[in-house]
């Protein structure tokens, strides 16, 4: 701690931790590049209106003015710090002025700490912090030189290529109805849960996030009308029974598969439920397709995976 106290007397630093939710609104959105959806105040500051936790923003400060900030709340339930709005939150960026102070701000941060999918771009040292290291990788898929379907296919190896269009084609077999539904309903969060309960049943993978308390409320938050991206449901029907869906939020022109859930008795639900949001996502002239960072054992397969760090400390 010595050396680090060294570090900030000679960068002439100052360091204040804020509390105050209007202060850490005001600092967030001086430092957010807002390039992705993860970096909006709005999405983020849903999770501080349901939860309540309070911020805990760890400031670094040159002449009265920010310069870096570490942007976290505590867990009571994990019993750790993570980033504000919690770990469920991906392409988390430091938010610095200058990479020297993305150390400085870590070796300051309280213990037991978590920081998940953050994304260094080109621009960063390899040796930034000895502090960070790899995380699972997310799953973005670029879609600007793709005018259709069949140019995307067309950039698979033939294995996947044949996989994924085998996949949608056995279950087109159902005569399966396809449909997008903007309206955010109880029967959609009910059907979402239950679907996603059977894809992450708490044994062979996470539980599901949708059994957490205060999560309904959170659903609705996320997926009502604002001002800042669209929100709609994928739903996929067989027989008048839906076998999945899926929330889809675009923001500027990306597109995010959120969360959602499928009816694991149909083999081949979770490629045709891709196949049909990557076509929907070229349709709409979306830049990018974001199906998020659990690979559940097939996602990098279809999309290119985006390296992430992390930092975990006891």
């Amino acid at each position: 701690m010595n050396d680090i106290n060294t570090t900030i007397a000679d960068l002439h630093l100052e360091i204040k931790v804020h509390t105050d939710i209007e202060e850490c609104k005001t600092l967030w959105n001086l430092f957010s590049p807002n390039n992705t959806i993860f970096d909006l105040w709005y999405l983020r500051n849903v999770f501080y209106e349901i939860y309540h936790i309070p911020p805990h923003f760890i400031t670094a400060y040159k002449d009265n003015v920010p310069v870096g900030m570490l942007p976290l709340w505590f867990d009571k339930e994990m019993n750790r710090y993570e980033w504000y709005g919690c770990c469920w939150f991906e392409g988390n960026t430091f938010f610095v002025k200058d990479q020297r102070y993305v150390d400085i701000l870590l070796r300051l941060a309280p213990r037991p700490i978590f920081l998940n999918a953050i994304r260094l771009d080109s621009s960063y040292d390899t040796m930034v912090s000895e502090l960070i290291v790899d995380d699972e990788p997310e799953n973005i898929q670029s879609l600007t030189q793709f005018q259709s379907m069949d140019d995307y296919l067309a950039q698979l190896t033939k294995k996947h290529r044949y996989n994924l269009k085998s996949s949608y084609e056995s279950l087109c077999e159902y005569e399966p109805k396809v449909y997008f539904d903007t309206d955010s309903t109880i029967e959609h969060y009910n059907t979402l849960k239950d679907l996603n309960k059977q894809c992450f049943d708490g044994v062979n993978k996470p539980k599901s996030l949708l059994l957490e308390e205060g999560v309904e409320e959170l659903f609705f938050q996320i997926s009502r009308k604002n001002e800042f991206y669209s929100s709609k449901f994928i739903i996929i029907e067989i027989h008048n029974k839906i076998v999945a869906i899926d929330l889809i939020l675009q923001y500027k022109n990306q597109y995010y598969a959120l969360i959602g859930g499928y009816d694991r008795r149909y083999r081949d639900i979770s490629n045709f439920l891709l196949y049909r949001e990557i076509t929907d996502a070229i349709v709409n002239k979306c830049a990018l397709i974001d199906v998020m960072q659990a690979d559940c054992g097939w996602k990098h397969k279809y999309v290119t995976q985006v390296p992430v760090k992390k930092v975990e400390l006891m």
